[in-house]
């Protein structure tokens, strides 16, 4: 069964990411995009906490610039290129807060690719198949996690549990 997480909030998340990049373009600064998108969020009545503080373990103080409908996180760069370290600051912070997708978007390129990381390490036991270096399937295992439905190939249906 595939199931992209978060599908509709990802999909109105995405126009507003390619506005705020219409409207500012490619050379400014990271805070001048947290304002503007705040601003369009406001506008499209979605919930969200700015700058979200992340508790570790470690005592570390940690901060992604946007916690959206208690369900994503978002944080924004303008920096030629997204790193490798970029990716695995997001993996902690889904890890810290046990969320499963984050979304970071760098406004610094010409043309605007937001990238979902997955928690790996979340509970709906997450899967992902590389068809080829364009594409991922990202399967779920409904059997680990109550909130998605089970479903029964051989009925054709979807069964609650």
């Amino acid at each position: 069964m595939e199931k992209i997480i978060h599908k509709e909030m990802s999909y109105k998340l995405g126009g507003l990411f390619f506005k705020t990049h219409n409207d500012l373009g490619r050379f400014r600064k990271e805070y001048q995009y947290c304002k503007h998108f705040e601003g369009l969020l406001k506008n499209s009545n979605i919930s969200y906490v700015r700058e979200y503080k992340i508790n570790s373990p470690d005592k570390a103080l940690n901060k992604v610039d946007f916690f959206i409908e208690n369900a994503i996180l978002v944080d924004f760069k303008a920096k030629p290129f997204i790193t490798r370290e970029d990716y695995y600051q997001m993996r902690r912070y889904l890890e810290l807060v046990g969320l499963d997708l984050g979304l970071i978007v760098n406004f610094r390129q010409k043309y605007l690719k937001p990238k979902r990381v997955l928690n790996s390490k979340s509970t709906s036991s997450i899967r992902s198949i590389r068809i080829n270096s364009y594409f991922r399937i990202i399967l779920i295992d409904s059997h680990c996690h109550p909130q998605f439905p089970q479903y029964d190939s051989d009925r054709e249906e979807v069964i609650k549990r």
